[in-house]
C-alpha cells in the first residue's frame, strides 16, 4: 500500500511533564512516513531542551523532525506556525500532553486510503487523569455517536470536537477551505476555525471504533480553569466571535449564514445567563454556602481514582461498568466485539479490589464475575474469543469458575405481563424490569394520561406539587433529544419519551434547594409502576448533564430555567419476548440497619465558629480497630518478629545515627533560603551559591531548601551519597560529615537528557549546603529569593504560598525577601486577582522586602500598597571576580583554554549564529561556545567552572542571557548582549542604562545592521564604582534585615 506523508503539528507551551510520552509514542508508530512539527510557544520550562534531545532518535527512525521556537503568542499563533510548514498529504494536530496508540497513524491512514470519499476520520480516545494516569472514560461512539450533520452539531454543542490526536484530515480538503494556511490570531477557538469550514463542506466523516489516543484531563486547563464572572463572559464572547468570524469566511448564502449566526448568538446568551446564576449562587449568601457544603461533602466521598477508592467506591464502579455490559448483552441487535474496552476496565478494577483484599463474596464482585462470564460465553465461537481471553488474563479461570448467574441478560415473555392490571403492588414491583426495545404498536396517548393521573397521588413536600411531565410522541423529535442525552446506545428510537422536571418556584427556602430532586424522583418511580400496571414497557434515562447539554435540552424543548431536569423515561409496548438486564439487587440486610440508640456525637453538628473539637467517624473507626484484641495481638507479634531480625535492628541503629547527625548539623542554623531548585541552569545555581556564600562570610549559616515543587522530581531525587547498609558506612559518614545531595536515579534512563546536567548537579553537591524542605523546621530567619520566585504559578496556590512563606507558623520568625523577581513587568501577567488577594496577608507578614527589578518595586507598591520595599542587586553581584576565580582555580578545568571570543546563547537562532560568525570574521578570532541546552542526546553541559572561566578569560563575550551579561560585567570583560523578546528585555535595558553601557545592547532583529567595530571601550572604572556601591548597599541591607531582628 502507498505510504503518504502524514504531518503531525504539535503546539506546545511548558510541556516538560508530559511531552516525553508523546514523543515516544510517535517513535513507536508502526507507520513511519511522518513529519513531526513541534512549535514551542516560548516555554519557560525545559520543553526546548527535551525537544532538542530527541533529534537523533527521530533521525534514526527516518522521521522528519522540525522544531520551531517562537516568542509566546498564544495557541492560534502557534497553530499558524505549523500550518505554514506542513507538507504531508494528511494532517493531524496533537497537544503536547496527549499521546498516540502505537497503531494510531497507520489505522487512520489505511481507513482514508480505503475510503477515498471520506475527508476526515476520527477514532475513540481514552481520557486519562492528568495526575494519576487512570482512564476516566472512553470518548467515542459509546457516549458520543457519530452525527449526520457535524456542522450543525458544532454550532449547537460544545462537545463537537473529538480529540485532535485521534483525528486525521486530508490536506487537500483542509487547503480547499483554508488556502491561506492561517487562522485568526486572537483568543480561544482555534479548532472552530480549523474544522467548522470542513464540516460545512460535506458530511464525509468516518469513524474508527477503537481507541487511537490518550487524552490528558487537567483541572487547570483553559476550558476548566476558574474564571471570575467578568472573565467568563469575556471568554464566551471571544468564542462566540470566533464562530461568527469563521461563519462569515465560509462561502454560503447570506440568509443561511444569518440563521447560523443567530443560533450562535442565542446559544452564548444562554451561557451568560447560566453563568450569572452560578456567580449569584456563589456570592456568599446562604444558598451559596449550602451549595458549597453539598459540593464539599460530595467531593470528600467521591473519587475517580480506583487506587484511592475504598470498598464501597470500588463496588459502585464494578456495578456501574458491569451494567454497561449487561445493557449490551440485552440488546436484540447485540454486536459481537462491542464492550471490549469496558471489559478491560472491569478487569483493572477487579485486580485493584483483590489487591486491597476486600471481601470477594461481596455481591458487586460476584455480579461482575457473572457478567464477564456471560460476555465471554457470548463470544466463544467468534473472532474476538482470543482477544477477550487476553483481556481477562489471569482472571479468566476465576471468571469461568464462577457459578453465580446473578449478572447478565435474560428474556421476559409478554405472558408474564398480560395480567399486570390485576396484580398487587408487591407483584408489580418484583416483576418490573427496565425494557429498552419495544414493539411497533402505537402507544395510546390516553394510556399515558392515565399513567400520569395514577402517579399524581405521589407525595411532594408539603403538597407543593411542583412536578411537570413533558410528553413526546414524534420519533424525529425523540431521536434528536436522545442524540443530545446520549441515547439508548444501539437501541431503536422508542415510541414515547417522557421528561419529568420539578419547578424550583415551588420551594420556599435555601434548605429546600434539593427538594425538587426528591419530589421528582418519587414521582418518576410512581410513573414507572403505573406504566407497569398499564402493561407498558419502560426504562428511566438519566438527565444529569453538563452545562452545555443542559442548556441544549432546555433550548430544544423550550423548558423554563426554573425547571430541574429529573429523568427521561422511554415508553413502548412489550414485545412477545423482551431481552432485559438481570440487574441484581442487594439483600435487605445490606441496605437496612436499625438505629436503637442516640449516639453522643453532638459535637459533629457544632458550627465552625464554636471551639469544640470535631471528631470524624473515620478516626473513631481507626480507634476501634486498634482496640480489637485480636488485631492488637497480631500487631504485637509482627512487631516482635520484626525487631528480632538482626539486619533490621542494624538498619534501625544506622538510621538513628543518621538522623541524629542531621539533627545536630541543622540544629545550629540561622535560617533557610527559598529559591527555585532543580532546574540546574548556570545562572540559577550561581545565584544560589552566591547568596549562601555571602551570608557565610558574614557569619551566618543558612541552608538552601530543596523545594518540593519546582524540581523535576521524576528525573532527579535528593538523598544520601552513600547507602547506609553497614555500621562501618554509618561511622564513615560521621567522619566525612556527609549531607544530603542531588542524585540521578537509575530509572532516569527513561529521561536521557537528565544526564546532561551531571556537571551542574555535581557543582551544587560540592558547593551548596542543601536540605529537603520540611515545614516542621523552626528557623529564626527565612529568606525568599533570588530568581523568579514570584513568577506566574498558574493559580497553583501550593507553590505560590510556599514562596510567600505560608507554611511558617511562628509569628516571631523573621521573613525576608531578597532580590525576589516577578519575571514580568505587569502584575496581570503574573497573578490573577484571586492570587493577588491570596498573597496580600502573606506579603504584609514580611519583615523586610527587596526585589531585583524596579518594575517589581512598582508592582508591590501599586498592588499591595507597600512602599518600603528596596531594589537590590542579583546575589551573583554580592561576590567579586576573585571569588569566582577561586572556584575556577580549584577545579579540574583550570588549565582548559578559552578562545578570545566566548559565546553563551539560549535557544540559538540562525540569525544569532550568523552574527557570531561575522564577529569571528571581523576579529579573525576563534570562539569557545557553551549552549544553555544540550544539542544531542548524549551531550553533557560543561562544568560550571568552565562556564565561569569563559567570562573571565575571553576578550569579548556574546550572550543573550541576563546572568551572562552580569558575569561579563563582574569580570570587566567586553560583551554584547542580544535582546530576545522572551528574555526579560526590560530588566536588561534598565541595568545597562543604570551603568551607562547601553551601547552593548542589540535587538536580535537588528543584528544584521549592528557594527561591532563602532563600539567604544567600556569605562570600567565608572562601572566598577557603581557596582561596588550597589553591592555594598544591597549587602548591608540584607545583613541589617537579619541583625536587626536578631538584636
Amino acid at each position: 500500500m502507498n505510504s503518504p506523508l502524514v504531518s503531525i503539528i504539535m503546539p506546545c507551551y511548558n510541556g516538560e511533564k508530559y511531552i516525553h510520552k508523546l514523543l515516544e509514542s510517535i517513535l513507536d508508530q508502526d507507520y513511519k512516513s511522518i513529519e513531526f512539527i513541534a512549535i514551542n510557544d516560548g516555554s519557560t520550562d525545559r520543553t526546548q531542551a527535551i525537544l532538542e534531545s530527541y533529534k537523533s532518535k527521530f533521525k534514526s527512525r527516518n522521521i522528519k523532525y522540525t522544531i520551531v521556537y517562537q516568542e509566546n503568542g498564544g495557541a492560534p499563533n502557534t497553530v499558524n506556525a505549523g500550518l505554514r510548514r506542513f507538507t504531508g498529504e494528511y494532517l493531524n494536530f496533537v497537544d503536547c500532553d496527549d499521546y498516540f496508540m502505537d497503531d494510531a497513524i497507520k489505522t487512520m491512514v489505511n481507513f482514508l486510503e480505503e475510503h477515498q470519499e471520506i475527508d476526515v476520520v476520527w477514532g475513540a480516545s481514552n481520557l486519562i487523569d492528568g495526575i494519576s494516569g487512570e482512564i476516566l472514560e472512553v470518548w467515542g461512539e459509546v457516549n458520543q455517536p457519530p452525527r449526520k450533520n457535524l456542522f450543525i452539531d458544532m454550532i449547537l454543542h460544545r462537545d463537537y470536537i473529538w480529540p485532535n490526536a485521534a483525528k486525521l484530515v486530508r490536506a487537500s480538503t483542509f487547503l480547499a477551505v483554508n488556502p491561506e494556511r492561517h487562522i485568526t490570531e486572537f483568543g480561544p477557538g482555534q479548532n472552530i476555525q480549523l474544522f467548522l469550514p470542513i464540516y460545512y463542506k460535506g458530511n464525509n466523516i468516518g469513524y474508527i471504533d477503537k481507541p487511537l489516543a490518550y487524552i490528558t484531563a487537567h483541572n487547570d486547563s483553559d476550558s476548566r480553569k476558574y474564571r471570575s464572572e467578568e472573565e467568563t463572559i469575556e471568554y464566551h464572547n471571544l468564542v462566540r466571535d470566533t464562530f461568527i468570524d469563521t461563519l462569515r469566511k465560509i462561502n454560503m448564502p447570506t440568509s443561511e449564514r444569518d440563521k447560523y449566526i443567530s443560533v450562535v448568538n442565542e446559544r452564548y446568551q444562554q451561557y451568560q445567563q447560566s453563568n450569572r446564576i452560578f456567580y449569584k449562587i456563589n456570592n456568599g449568601d446562604e444558598l451559596g454556602r449550602l451549595y458549597e457544603y453539598d459540593k464539599q461533602r460530595f467531593r470528600n466521598n467521591y473519587t475517580s481514582d480506583i487506587n484511592a477508592a475504598d470498598q464501597t467506591q470500588l463496588a459502585a464502579k464494578l456495578v456501574f461498568s458491569s451494567h454497561s455490559i449487561e445493557k449490551s448483552l440485552s440488546n436484540d441487535s447485540f454486536e459481537v466485539g462491542h464492550g471490549l474496552r469496558v471489559s478491560q476496565l472491569l478487569i483493572n478494577i477487579l485486580h485493584t479490589y483483590k489487591v486491597k483484599k476486600y471481601n470477594q463474596d461481596h455481591l458487586a464482585y460476584m455480579n461482575t464475575l457473572s457478567v464477564l462470564r456471560a460476555y465471554y460465553e457470548r463470544h466463544v465461537d467468534t473472532k474476538y474469543a482470543g482477544e477477550i481471553k487476553a483481556i481477562f488474563g489471569d482472571m479468566l479461570e476465576e471468571i469461568l469458575a464462577s457459578n453465580s448467574r446473578i449478572g447478565g441478560a435474560e428474556v421476559i415473555p409478554y405472558k408474564q405481563k398480560k395480567h399486570n392490571n390485576t396484580k398487587n403492588f408487591k407483584e408489580l414491583a418484583e416483576g418490573r424490569f427496565a425494557v429498552r426495545t419495544y414493539s411497533n404498536t402505537i402507544v395510546d396517548k390516553s394510556d399515558i394520561k392515565e399513567v400520569i393521573e395514577i402517579a399524581m397521588k405521589t407525595p411532594t413536600v408539603c403538597n407543593r406539587q411542583s412536578i411537570k411531565i413533558h410528553t413526546i410522541y414524534k420519533k424525529e423529535i425523540i431521536k434528536k433529544v436522545l442524540d443530545v442525552q446520549g441515547g439508548i446506545a444501539y437501541y431503536d428510537t422508542p415510541p414515547v419519551l417522557l421528561l419529568i422536571t420539578s419547578d424550583d418556584r415551588g420551594y420556599v427556602g435555601p434548605n429546600e434547594r434539593n427538594q425538587g430532586y426528591i419530589d421528582g424522583g418519587l414521582f418518576a418511580m410512581s410513573v414507572l409502576y403505573a406504566l407497569e400496571y398499564k402493561k407498558l414497557a419502560a426504562c428511566p434515562l438519566h438527565a444529569m448533564f453538563d452545562d452545555v447539554q443542559d442548556m441544549t435540552i432546555r433550548g430544544m424543548l423550550n423548558l423554563l430555567d426554573s425547571e430541574k431536569l429529573i429523568t427521561f423515561i422511554s415508553v413502548g409496548h412489550f414485545n412477545e419476548k423482551n431481552n432485559v438486564c438481570k440487574s441484581f439487587r442487594y439483600p435487605v440486610d445490606y441496605v437496612m440497619s436499625e438505629i436503637s440508640r442516640i449516639y453522643d456525637f453532638r459535637i459533629e453538628t457544632l458550627a465552625e465558629s464554636q471551639s469544640a473539637p470535631r471528631i470524624h467517624v473515620k478516626i473513631i473507626d481507626r480507634i476501634r480497630v486498634k482496640l480489637r484484641p485480636r488485631t492488637r495481638i497480631l500487631n504485637m507479634l509482627r512487631h516482635i518478629k520484626h525487631k528480632t531480625r538482626l539486619r533490621t535492628r542494624a538498619k534501625h541503629v544506622i538510621a538513628s545515627l543518621s538522623n541524629n547527625l542531621d539533627n545536630q548539623k541543622y540544629k545550629h542554623v540561622d535560617g533557610a533560603i527559598l529559591t527555585l531548585t532543580g532546574y540546574f541552569n548556570y545562572g540559577n545555581v550561581l545565584q544560589r551559591y552566591a547568596l549562601q556564600k555571602f551570608l557565610h562570610r558574614k557569619g551566618f549559616k543558612f541552608v538552601s531548601y530543596v523545594d518540593p515543587y519546582s524540581a523535576p522530581r521524576d528525573i532527579y531525587r535528593i538523598g544520601r551519597k552513600i547507602k547506609l547498609k553497614t555500621p562501618l558506612r554509618a561511622i564513615n559518614r560521621f567522619i566525612d560529615n556527609q549531607t544530603p545531595y542531588w542524585y540521578i536515579p537509575k530509572y532516569s534512563e527513561l529521561f536521557p537528557e537528565s544526564y546532561s546536567f551531571e556537571n551542574i548537579i555535581n557543582f551544587v553537591n560540592k558547593n551548596i549546603w542543601i536540605k529537603p524542605f520540611d515545614p516542621k523546621d523552626t528557623y529564626k530567619n527565612y529568606i525568599v529569593g533570588s530568581d523568579q520566585v514570584w513568577r506566574n504559578w498558574w493559580d497553583n496556590k501550593e507553590i505560590l504560598g510556599y514562596y510567600f512563606l505560608d507554611f511558617i507558623k511562628d509569628r516571631e520568625a523573621n521573613r525576608i525577601a531578597y532580590a525576589a523577581s516577578f519575571g514580568k513587568d505587569k502584575i496581570s501577567e503574573v497573578m490573577s486577582s484571586e492570587d493577588l488577594e491570596y498573597v496580600r496577608p502573606l506579603l504584609n507578614g514580611f519583615n523586610k522586602i527587596s526585589v531585583r527589578e524596579q518594575s517589581g518595586f512598582e508592582i508591590i507598591k501599586n498592588n499591595w500598597g507597600i512602599e518600603k520595599a528596596e531594589v537590590t542587586v542579583d546575589p551573583t553581584l554580592l561576590l567579586e571576580a576573585n571569588d569566582y576565580s577561586w572556584l575556577i582555580n580549584h577545579s579540574n578545568i583550570r588549565s582548559q583554554k578559552i578562545q578570545p571570543i566566548f559565546t553563551y546563547i539560549i535557544d540559538e537562532t540562525e540569525g544569532v549564529s550568523e552574527f557570531i560568525h561575522k564577529v569571528q570574521d571581523d576579529r579573525l578570532q576563534e570562539a569557545t561556545k557553551i549552549r544553555a541546552h544540550v544539542g544531542a542526546e548524549n551531550d553533557i553541559l560543561p562544568p560550571v567552572e568552565l562556564w565561569l572561566k569563559g567570562f573571565r578569560d575571553a576578550e569579548i563575550v556574546i550572550t543573550n542571557s541576563f546572568h551572562g551579561m552580569l558575569f561579563s560585567i563582574i569580570n570587566n570583560t567586553d560583551f554584547i548582549i542580544i535582546g530576545r523578546e522572551t528574555g526579560g528585555l526590560s530588566r536588561i535595558k534598565s541595568f545597562l542604562s543604570e551603568y551607562g553601557i547601553d551601547s552593548r545592547f542589540v535587538n536580535e532583529t537588528e543584528l544584521s545592521i549592528f557594527d561591532i567595530k563602532k563600539l567604544k571601550p567600556v569605562d570600567w572604572n565608572s562601572v566598577n564604582k557603581k557596582l561596588e556601591k550597589h553591592r555594598k548597599d544591597s549587602g548591608d541591607w540584607l545583613i541589617s534585615a537579619i541583625i536587626k531582628y536578631k538584636s
